[in-house]
């Protein structure tokens, strides 16, 4: 990766799951800034400031997403964001970052167009680093 992201989202309501990542995200390095969310609705909000104040162009290019979180879990959210924003094509990579292992969620997860890559809780560097090398290597 040539600089760092401007920015990454993470989108969980488990503090300690945020403290973690976002702990993990730090010290890689990675990013100028992270930012986390606690809710689906909140992550929504979070799009639409954004969006308002600095056009996609302020989005976060890597968000990551738990699937179970109350009120509006991971799915709802991507529906939600897929007709808010999915014609807007912004330069995002959704990773669903869950404690979930079922089959289900990994094909349901593989079936949604937004979402880059499914893994299980916790992140870790090498997590992190083999993401990076996906989806944001120099040659990219």
């Amino acid at each position: 990766m040539k600089t760092p992201l401007s920015q990454v989202l993470l989108i969980d309501d488990n503090p300690d799951d945020n403290y973690l990542h976002k702990r993990v995200i730090d010290r890689a390095g990675i990013a100028e800034k992270v930012m986390v969310v606690q809710s689906g609705k909140e992550a929504l909000d979070y799009f639409d400031k954004i969006l308002h104040e600095d056009g996609i162009e302020g989005w976060p290019q890597l968000v990551f997403l738990d699937i179970n979180m109350p009120k509006m879990n991971g799915w709802e959210l991507l529906a939600n964001f897929e007709k808010r924003f999915g014609q807007l094509n912004a330069p995002i990579i959704i990773t669903m970052l869950t404690s979930s292992s079922l089959e289900e969620d990994i094909e349901r997860s593989e079936s949604q167009k937004c979402v880059s890559s499914f893994l299980n809780k916790p992140l870790t560097r090498e997590m992190l680093d083999q993401l990076l090398e996906s989806h944001f290597a120099e040659g990219d």
